[in-house]
Protein backbone atom coordinates (compact mmCIF):
# COMPACT_ATOMS: atom_id res chain seq x y z
CA UNK A 1 0.00 0.00 0.00
CA UNK A 2 2.82 2.63 0.95
CA UNK A 3 4.37 1.36 -2.51
CA UNK A 4 1.66 2.21 -4.27
CA UNK A 5 1.26 5.62 -2.42
CA UNK A 6 4.82 6.40 -2.93
CA UNK A 7 4.74 5.36 -6.69
CA UNK A 8 1.82 7.47 -7.53
CA UNK A 9 3.34 10.72 -5.26
CA UNK A 10 6.49 10.54 -7.32
CA UNK A 11 3.98 9.87 -10.92
CA UNK A 12 1.91 13.21 -10.13
CA UNK A 13 5.76 15.43 -9.15
CA UNK A 14 6.61 14.27 -12.53
CA UNK A 15 3.73 15.10 -14.41
CA UNK A 16 3.90 18.33 -12.65
CA UNK A 17 7.75 19.50 -13.84
CA UNK A 18 6.35 18.21 -17.12
CA UNK A 19 3.70 20.02 -17.37
CA UNK A 20 5.36 23.29 -15.74
CA UNK A 21 8.06 23.14 -18.14
CA UNK A 22 5.76 22.75 -20.84
CA UNK A 23 3.70 25.89 -19.93
CA UNK A 24 6.64 27.92 -18.99
CA UNK A 25 8.93 27.54 -22.33
CA UNK A 26 6.69 29.62 -25.14
CA UNK A 27 6.88 32.55 -22.51
CA UNK A 28 10.25 32.09 -21.54
CA UNK A 29 11.15 32.01 -25.86
CA UNK A 30 8.83 34.69 -26.29
CA UNK A 31 11.27 36.68 -23.19
CA UNK A 32 13.91 36.01 -25.20
CA UNK A 33 12.81 37.42 -28.17
CA UNK A 34 11.97 40.50 -26.91
CA UNK A 35 15.29 40.34 -25.37
CA UNK A 36 16.76 40.01 -28.44
CA UNK A 37 15.29 43.14 -29.98
CA UNK A 38 16.04 45.60 -27.17
CA UNK A 39 19.31 44.28 -26.38
CA UNK A 40 22.85 46.49 -26.67
CA UNK A 41 24.11 43.59 -28.85
CA UNK A 42 21.24 44.09 -31.66
CA UNK A 43 22.72 47.23 -34.53
CA UNK A 44 20.56 50.57 -33.79
CA UNK A 45 23.05 52.56 -36.11
CA UNK A 46 23.25 52.99 -39.23
CA UNK A 47 25.12 54.81 -42.06
CA UNK A 48 23.19 55.52 -45.46
CA UNK A 49 24.21 56.54 -48.59
CA UNK A 50 21.80 57.81 -51.47
CA UNK A 51 21.51 59.41 -54.98
CA UNK A 52 18.59 60.15 -57.53
CA UNK A 53 16.83 62.63 -59.21
CA UNK A 54 14.94 65.97 -58.16
CA UNK A 55 12.84 68.31 -60.69
CA UNK A 56 14.01 72.20 -59.96
CA UNK A 57 12.20 75.22 -61.38
CA UNK A 58 14.73 78.72 -60.20
CA UNK A 59 12.57 80.88 -61.88
CA UNK A 60 14.38 83.67 -60.73
CA UNK A 61 17.66 82.61 -61.67
CA UNK A 62 16.53 80.77 -65.17
CA UNK A 63 15.32 84.43 -66.00
CA UNK A 64 18.63 85.23 -66.86
CA UNK A 65 18.16 83.00 -69.88
CA UNK A 66 14.62 84.24 -70.51
CA UNK A 67 16.32 87.73 -70.66
CA UNK A 68 19.15 86.69 -73.29
CA UNK A 69 16.68 85.59 -75.75
CA UNK A 70 14.49 88.23 -75.18
CA UNK A 71 16.69 90.61 -76.22
CA UNK A 72 18.35 88.79 -79.06
CA UNK A 73 15.31 88.18 -80.90
CA UNK A 74 14.43 91.75 -80.35
CA UNK A 75 17.55 93.55 -81.32
CA UNK A 76 17.99 91.10 -84.38
CA UNK A 77 14.91 88.66 -85.62
CA UNK A 78 12.58 91.70 -84.93
CA UNK A 79 14.78 94.12 -86.68
CA UNK A 80 15.35 91.91 -89.55
CA UNK A 81 11.52 91.43 -89.68
CA UNK A 82 10.86 95.54 -89.79
CA UNK A 83 13.64 95.76 -92.43
CA UNK A 84 11.91 93.29 -94.51
CA UNK A 85 8.37 94.37 -93.95
CA UNK A 86 9.64 98.08 -95.09
CA UNK A 87 11.92 96.76 -98.27
CA UNK A 88 15.08 97.94 -96.72
CA UNK A 89 16.31 94.60 -97.57
CA UNK A 90 15.63 91.20 -99.80
CA UNK A 91 15.30 89.34 -97.18
CA UNK A 92 17.52 87.12 -94.51
CA UNK A 93 18.15 84.12 -92.61
CA UNK A 94 18.91 82.89 -89.70
CA UNK A 95 21.00 79.84 -88.88
CA UNK A 96 21.88 78.51 -85.07
CA UNK A 97 23.71 75.80 -83.73
CA UNK A 98 23.61 74.98 -79.50
CA UNK A 99 20.90 76.81 -77.10
CA UNK A 100 20.83 78.90 -73.78
CA UNK A 101 19.54 75.87 -71.06
CA UNK A 102 17.51 76.42 -68.18
CA UNK A 103 18.16 75.11 -64.99
CA UNK A 104 15.14 72.58 -64.99
CA UNK A 105 16.98 69.27 -62.77
CA UNK A 106 19.86 67.77 -61.06
CA UNK A 107 21.27 64.90 -59.40
CA UNK A 108 21.76 65.17 -55.86
CA UNK A 109 23.26 62.75 -53.46
CA UNK A 110 23.83 62.60 -49.77
CA UNK A 111 25.07 60.21 -46.65
CA UNK A 112 22.84 60.07 -43.47
CA UNK A 113 23.69 58.54 -40.36
CA UNK A 114 20.71 56.56 -38.59
CA UNK A 115 19.89 55.44 -34.68
CA UNK A 116 17.39 53.31 -34.46
CA UNK A 117 15.40 54.05 -30.62
CA UNK A 118 13.07 51.52 -31.27
CA UNK A 119 11.33 49.63 -34.20
CA UNK A 120 9.02 52.25 -35.09
CA UNK A 121 11.08 55.24 -34.39
CA UNK A 122 14.47 56.78 -35.69
CA UNK A 123 16.97 59.72 -35.92
CA UNK A 124 18.92 60.93 -37.99
CA UNK A 125 21.61 63.58 -39.19
CA UNK A 126 23.62 63.94 -42.70
CA UNK A 127 24.04 66.14 -45.54
CA UNK A 128 22.85 66.35 -49.13
CA UNK A 129 24.44 67.86 -52.19
CA UNK A 130 24.04 68.56 -55.50
CA UNK A 131 25.65 71.08 -58.51
CA UNK A 132 24.05 71.34 -61.79
CA UNK A 133 26.27 72.87 -65.09
CA UNK A 134 24.52 73.83 -67.93
CA UNK A 135 27.57 75.25 -70.26
CA UNK A 136 27.24 75.29 -74.11
CA UNK A 137 29.15 76.77 -76.87
CA UNK A 138 26.57 78.74 -79.05
CA UNK A 139 26.56 80.18 -82.73
CA UNK A 140 24.06 82.17 -84.57
CA UNK A 141 24.65 83.21 -88.34
CA UNK A 142 22.27 85.86 -89.79
CA UNK A 143 22.29 86.73 -93.24
CA UNK A 144 20.74 89.74 -94.90
CA UNK A 145 19.97 89.93 -98.75
CA UNK A 146 20.61 93.89 -99.25
CA UNK A 147 18.68 95.36 -101.73
CA UNK A 148 21.82 96.15 -104.25
CA UNK A 149 23.23 92.67 -104.05
CA UNK A 150 25.55 92.81 -101.17
CA UNK A 151 25.14 89.93 -98.72
CA UNK A 152 25.94 90.60 -95.18
CA UNK A 153 26.76 88.09 -92.45
CA UNK A 154 26.22 88.71 -88.58
CA UNK A 155 27.94 86.47 -86.06
CA UNK A 156 27.44 85.92 -82.69
CA UNK A 157 29.32 83.15 -80.87
CA UNK A 158 29.30 82.54 -76.96
CA UNK A 159 32.14 80.13 -75.30
CA UNK A 160 30.65 79.41 -73.02
CA UNK A 161 27.43 80.30 -72.05
CA UNK A 162 27.12 78.92 -68.39
CA UNK A 163 24.58 78.72 -65.83
CA UNK A 164 25.14 77.20 -62.67
CA UNK A 165 23.49 76.57 -59.44
CA UNK A 166 25.13 74.57 -56.24
CA UNK A 167 23.47 73.70 -52.89
CA UNK A 168 24.20 71.61 -49.83
CA UNK A 169 21.63 70.89 -46.97
CA UNK A 170 22.91 69.69 -43.40
CA UNK A 171 19.33 68.33 -41.79
CA UNK A 172 18.16 66.22 -39.01
CA UNK A 173 15.35 64.30 -39.01
CA UNK A 174 13.26 61.72 -37.92
CA UNK A 175 11.63 58.39 -39.15
CA UNK A 176 8.10 56.58 -38.48
CA UNK A 177 8.71 53.04 -39.77
CA UNK A 178 6.07 50.05 -40.23
CA UNK A 179 6.79 46.28 -40.60
CA UNK A 180 4.88 45.02 -44.08
CA UNK A 181 5.06 41.55 -45.14
CA UNK A 182 8.64 39.65 -45.04
CA UNK A 183 11.17 41.73 -43.76
CA UNK A 184 10.48 44.81 -45.82
CA UNK A 185 9.64 48.05 -43.46
CA UNK A 186 7.48 51.23 -45.01
CA UNK A 187 8.45 54.51 -43.31
CA UNK A 188 7.59 58.12 -43.69
CA UNK A 189 10.56 60.65 -42.33
CA UNK A 190 10.64 64.24 -41.97
CA UNK A 191 13.83 66.42 -42.21
CA UNK A 192 14.68 69.89 -41.75
CA UNK A 193 17.86 72.38 -41.93
CA UNK A 194 19.76 75.16 -43.17
CA UNK A 195 20.63 74.68 -46.93
CA UNK A 196 23.79 76.86 -48.48
CA UNK A 197 23.46 78.20 -51.88
CA UNK A 198 25.71 79.37 -55.34
CA UNK A 199 24.82 80.59 -58.79
CA UNK A 200 26.90 81.68 -61.22
CA UNK A 201 26.81 83.05 -64.25
CA UNK A 202 28.96 83.03 -67.64
CA UNK A 203 28.98 84.83 -70.88
CA UNK A 204 31.88 85.32 -73.07
CA UNK A 205 30.89 86.56 -76.76
CA UNK A 206 32.18 87.20 -79.37
CA UNK A 207 30.74 89.33 -82.42
CA UNK A 208 31.45 89.84 -86.13
CA UNK A 209 29.72 91.82 -89.09
CA UNK A 210 31.18 90.92 -92.62
CA UNK A 211 30.14 91.89 -96.12
CA UNK A 212 30.27 88.25 -97.87
CA UNK A 213 30.39 89.72 -101.31
CA UNK A 214 33.49 91.67 -100.84
CA UNK A 215 34.91 89.25 -98.09
CA UNK A 216 35.28 92.48 -95.72
CA UNK A 217 35.76 92.01 -91.99
CA UNK A 218 33.22 95.23 -91.18
CA UNK A 219 33.02 94.93 -87.33
CA UNK A 220 34.20 92.85 -84.68
CA UNK A 221 33.65 93.01 -80.92
CA UNK A 222 34.44 90.94 -78.09
CA UNK A 223 32.74 90.57 -74.19
CA UNK A 224 32.97 89.00 -71.20
CA UNK A 225 30.08 89.22 -68.04
CA UNK A 226 30.75 87.09 -65.33
CA UNK A 227 27.85 86.83 -62.20
CA UNK A 228 28.28 85.01 -59.01
CA UNK A 229 26.47 85.02 -55.48
CA UNK A 230 25.72 82.79 -52.46
CA UNK A 231 23.96 82.76 -49.30
CA UNK A 232 21.65 80.93 -46.91
CA UNK A 233 18.44 79.84 -46.41
CA UNK A 234 16.27 76.68 -44.75
CA UNK A 235 14.94 73.86 -45.97
CA UNK A 236 12.33 71.33 -44.72
CA UNK A 237 11.68 68.06 -46.41
CA UNK A 238 8.64 65.71 -45.92
CA UNK A 239 8.61 62.11 -47.62
CA UNK A 240 8.29 58.35 -47.64
CA UNK A 241 10.32 54.97 -48.34
CA UNK A 242 10.51 51.52 -48.42
CA UNK A 243 13.15 49.42 -47.33
CA UNK A 244 14.19 45.67 -48.59
CA UNK A 245 17.55 43.43 -46.62
CA UNK A 246 19.94 42.42 -49.15
CA UNK A 247 21.98 40.54 -47.39
CA UNK A 248 24.36 40.19 -43.90
CA UNK A 249 23.54 43.72 -42.64
CA UNK A 250 22.87 45.64 -45.73
CA UNK A 251 19.60 47.08 -47.15
CA UNK A 252 18.53 48.93 -50.36
CA UNK A 253 16.10 51.60 -49.73
CA UNK A 254 14.09 53.92 -52.51
CA UNK A 255 12.88 57.16 -51.31
CA UNK A 256 10.85 59.43 -52.53
CA UNK A 257 10.68 63.14 -50.85
CA UNK A 258 9.09 66.89 -51.78
CA UNK A 259 11.91 69.29 -50.34
CA UNK A 260 10.83 73.22 -49.66
CA UNK A 261 14.38 75.40 -49.81
CA UNK A 262 14.52 78.54 -50.57
CA UNK A 263 17.53 80.75 -50.07
CA UNK A 264 17.63 84.79 -49.98
CA UNK A 265 19.25 87.30 -50.10
CA UNK A 266 22.08 86.35 -52.29
CA UNK A 267 24.96 88.57 -52.40
CA UNK A 268 28.32 88.26 -54.92
CA UNK A 269 31.19 89.50 -57.27
CA UNK A 270 30.78 90.23 -60.37
CA UNK A 271 33.35 91.16 -63.75
CA UNK A 272 32.61 92.81 -67.30
CA UNK A 273 35.03 93.20 -69.86
CA UNK A 274 34.08 94.83 -72.93
CA UNK A 275 36.32 96.93 -75.55
CA UNK A 276 39.67 96.36 -72.98
CA UNK A 277 37.88 98.19 -70.27
CA UNK A 278 37.49 95.75 -67.10
CA UNK A 279 34.84 96.47 -64.45
CA UNK A 280 34.27 95.03 -61.15
CA UNK A 281 32.00 95.03 -58.79
CA UNK A 282 30.28 93.11 -55.40
CA UNK A 283 26.56 93.51 -54.67
CA UNK A 284 23.17 92.16 -53.82
CA UNK A 285 21.32 90.36 -56.27
CA UNK A 286 17.93 92.03 -57.45
CA UNK A 287 15.27 91.23 -59.66
CA UNK A 288 15.77 94.87 -62.40
CA UNK A 289 13.70 95.85 -65.29
CA UNK A 290 14.99 97.28 -68.65
CA UNK A 291 12.46 98.97 -71.12
CA UNK A 292 13.99 99.46 -74.79
CA UNK A 293 12.34 101.22 -77.65
CA UNK A 294 13.26 101.27 -81.00
CA UNK A 295 10.94 101.53 -84.31
CA UNK A 296 10.26 98.36 -84.60
CA UNK A 297 9.19 98.36 -81.29
CA UNK A 298 9.44 98.22 -77.38
CA UNK A 299 10.53 95.40 -74.89
CA UNK A 300 10.05 95.64 -71.30
CA UNK A 301 11.64 92.37 -69.71
CA UNK A 302 12.80 91.86 -65.89
CA UNK A 303 16.26 90.38 -65.24
CA UNK A 304 18.36 89.06 -62.35
CA UNK A 305 21.77 90.64 -61.41
CA UNK A 306 24.32 91.81 -58.90
CA UNK A 307 25.42 94.58 -60.96
CA UNK A 308 24.86 98.04 -59.31
CA UNK A 309 22.53 100.41 -60.88
CA UNK A 310 20.46 103.53 -60.48
CA UNK A 311 16.67 103.23 -59.26
CA UNK A 312 15.34 100.76 -57.61
CA UNK A 313 14.84 97.12 -58.05
CA UNK A 314 11.34 95.44 -59.07
CA UNK A 315 11.75 92.83 -56.34
CA UNK A 316 14.10 91.07 -54.43
CA UNK A 317 15.98 87.76 -55.88
CA UNK A 318 14.91 84.86 -54.21
CA UNK A 319 16.78 81.27 -55.17
CA UNK A 320 14.17 78.64 -55.09
CA UNK A 321 15.35 74.77 -55.22
CA UNK A 322 12.55 73.40 -53.87
CA UNK A 323 11.16 70.09 -56.00
CA UNK A 324 10.21 66.56 -56.04
CA UNK A 325 13.26 64.22 -55.50
CA UNK A 326 13.05 60.21 -56.32
CA UNK A 327 16.50 58.58 -54.97
CA UNK A 328 18.01 55.42 -54.22
CA UNK A 329 20.10 54.34 -51.60
CA UNK A 330 21.75 51.34 -48.98
CA UNK A 331 22.26 51.43 -45.30
CA UNK A 332 24.61 49.88 -43.28
CA UNK A 333 23.60 48.43 -39.90
CA UNK A 334 26.45 48.26 -37.77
Amino acid sequence: MQSQIKHRFLSAITISVVLSLSLSQPSSLHAEKMEDRTSPRNPRFRIEVFGGYTGLNPSDLNQIVNYDISMQTFQYDSYFDYLQENELIQHWDKWDEGKRRKITNAFPFGIRFRYDISNFLSLTAGFQYFQKINSESIDFHYSRYELYNEDTTEILNYDPYELSVEAIRPFIGIHFCTHLGGKKNLEGFISGGPVFGRVSYTSNWHYTWQIQTYGWLVHEKFGLLKEKGSGTGISLELGGRMTVPLFWKLDMFLEGAYTYQKIKPLAGPGEEIQEGITETWSEEWKIREETVTAPWGTLIIEFPTNYRMEGAAVREFNLDLSGLSLRIGFSFRF
